[in-house]
């Protein structure tokens, strides 16, 4: 999607003029139903349906009320032009899936409509004096020299690349007018959380930014090998190692990356940048092949494997969307049910479960797509992986580099992420269904029932929360990033994931016992008979972060108290989601009773730990 900073500043005001039409009180909010006179004021003639999709579009939570920020998040799908190259879509292709480029507009129009005009021209002037080359962006040497300029001292160069990247929204490079008064608004107003709220797969956008940012590439290989030298499983603990590097088997690729980042020249890895993915069973790697290789299922050798055992095409590649089907009485999505096995299991309980009448072939190898993740894509890593490869006896059939603009165009990460996808943009919480086993965990982890959070409105999926909260990709993966983290996040299943990324307040006192605002908190009242002893620790704690005395933690005294207690650095933006979760007031500062909850709800929940996501 392409850069609209001058046309976008121009409309602004233009669809807000058009939506107090209706929003006289200046409310912020309009009844949903009115949301035709508005589109109408501004020469957007829609017929009854299309009128219809885009109230329940823009109606997130089905209270008959839509927000400014939804409306501007509809006002940019309905005017970004088609794509004139775009051909038909791929085999089982996501519709509408660049959404996040849309998300990240409509956030930032929404956060630019707060300012007054006075403002944006002084602001303006300040972004003018930046862009040195004037060219109407500020790339990183021109802020770093802006800041040297103002005199920011103790500010590293790291510091500066994460505040920098923080306002690059777009994940290009460089800061245009558009991203500067995002992320001023955004100083001025942290987020605000009266109420919890449930993210489904928060983390998706902020992936998919990494695949198709400018200057992203993915280096695959189609390997094979003997699955009687080598178990599915094996290869992906002991071969590949666990989604975790810190937690990967010594030896497996994933903990040598971790072990050797700075040698690699690699940023530190993390779950989700863990340098590489690789299928998780020989029928993913047939779809994997099928979607960035392009391989036909006629001619891949499981492809044919499945045909020759009867199964028909159709049911084949519905069966690539990751659908649930029925195996022994019970459902499962059918990734999870073939996970690990090796090839030959894998035909026998495909056999079983598409009530095939063929013979399932033999002598057919274990086949994997694998390729180093965008982040970790350099020579060194590519080494790595081969000469691991060849070590094990595992053949190298085909290898390439796919750049983010071919996967972006051809959406190749919303293809291979389908099952996710689908869930944070597509569908609304309440159409999914969510397994009893999972809703049972959600209970567990949050002490609320899933049917109760979905009547309250409080869950929502990525899309929806970036409306109602006027965030951008990149911010929203921050906070799950945090979530996750403080052990927030459950697995439902294959290609479901929830995370409480908000929290409504919740008041501590000081002298060990607690005020509980919302009496179903339990993370809470795990704390209820704390010893003053524990209370003293979190004091001494505190005030030695508290560098200047002042009885409160500002950004860089919370990032310095985190390195020591978390024994790692965040990166910027997930320092900033996760001090705003612990800013519970919202005032800009962590206070003793925040930063007290912080470091007892930490330890609290790590004795219930959910599983990870695979990546």
């Amino acid at each position: 999607m392409e850069r609209r900073n001058s046309a976008a500043l121009g409309e602004i005001q233009e669809y807000k003029n058009a939506f107090e039409l209706i929003d006289t009180k200046k409310s912020g909010s309009i009844p949903t139903a009115k949301l035709g006179e508005v589109l109408k004021s501004l020469d957007h003639e829609v017929s009854a349906e299309e009128l219809r999709i885009h109230e329940a579009e823009t109606d997130v939570d089905g209270v008959g009320k839509t927000t400014f920020a939804q409306f501007l998040q509809l006002m940019v799908r309905v005017t970004s032009p088609p794509d004139e190259d775009e051909g038909p879509p791929p085999f089982y292709a996501v519709p509408s899936m660049d959404v996040s480029a849309q998300i990240n507009l409509s956030a930032q129009l929404a956060a630019a409509a707060t300012i007054t005009e006075a403002k944006k021209q002084e602001l303006k002037k300040v972004f003018s004096e930046m862009d040195s080359r004037k060219d109407g962006f500020i790339t990183f040497d021109e802020y770093k020299c802006a800041m040297s300029k103002v005199g920011r001292p103790g500010l590293t160069d790291k510091d500066l690349k994460g505040a920098f990247d923080e306002a690059d929204v777009d994940n290009d490079g460089s800061v245009d007018f558009l991203n500067f008064l995002y992320q001023w608004a955004k100083d001025q107003s942290p987020v605000q959380h009266d109420q919890d709220c449930f993210a489904i797969n928060g983390f998706y956008m902020n992936m998919r930014e990494k695949f198709v940012a400018k200057g992203a590439s993915i280096y695959y290989m189609m390997v094979e090998w003997d699955e009687k030298d080598l178990s599915w499983e094996d290869f992906r603990q002991k071969i590949v190692g666990a989604t975790d590097p810190e937690k990967a088997v010594k030896g497996s690729l994933r903990a040598t990356i971790f072990a050797t980042y700075e040698e690699l020249e690699l940023e530190r890895p993390t779950i989700g940048d863990n340098g590489l993915h690789a299928s998780a069973s020989p029928f993913e790697g047939l779809c994997e092949r099928m979607n960035w290789a392009g391989i036909k299922l006629s001619e891949d050798p499981f492809g044919k494997a499945l045909l020759q055992l009867g199964l028909d095409e159709k049911t084949i590649m519905e069966w690539t969307k990751d659908p649930d089907v029925e195996f022994k009485g019970k459902l499962n999505s059918i990734f999870d049910s073939l996970e690990d096995l090796d090839t030959s299991q894998s035909l026998e309980k495909v056999k079983t479960i598409g009530k095939a009448k063929g013979n399932p072939p033999s002598g057919i190898k274990n086949m994997a797509f694998v390729f180093v993740k965008p982040k970790a894509n350099n020579e060194k890593v590519q080494k790595l992986v081969k000469d691991t490869f060849a070590a094990s006896k595992i053949s190298l059939v085909k290898e390439g580099e796919i750049k983010g603009e071919v996967i972006d165009k051809d959406k190749l990460i919303d293809n291979h992420y389908y099952a996710i996808a689908q869930k944070a943009v597509l569908m609304r919480p309440k159409d999914l269904n969510a397994p009893e086993q999972g809703k049972k965990k959600f209970h567990d982890v949050f002490g609320v029932t899933w049917e109760e959070a979905l009547k309250s409105g409080l869950v929502m999926n990525a899309a929806e929360v970036c409306a109602e909260y006027q965030l951008n990709s990149k911010e929203l993966g921050g906070y799950w990033d945090a979530c996750k983290k403080s052990g927030k996040m459950i697995k439902f299943c294959g290609g479901f994931y929830c995370g409480k990324i908000f929290s409504k307040t919740v008041h501590v006192k000081v002298g060990g016992g607690i005020e509980i605002e919302d009496a179903e908190d339990i993370v809470a009242a795990k704390f209820e008979h704390a010893s003053q002893q524990d209370v003293e620790e979190i004091k001494k704690q505190f005030a030695s972060y508290d560098t200047n005395k002042n009885g409160v933690l500002c950004l860089e005294e919370f990032s310095n108290a985190m390195k020591s207690t978390m024994n790692e650095e965040l990166g910027a933006v997930e320092l900033k989601a996760m001090f705003d979760d612990v800013d519970r007031n919202g005032d800009g500062e962590i206070d003793i009773e925040e930063f007290m909850f912080h470091i007892r709800s930490r330890r609290a929940q790590k004795i219930d730990q959910p599983s990870t996501i695979k990546h």
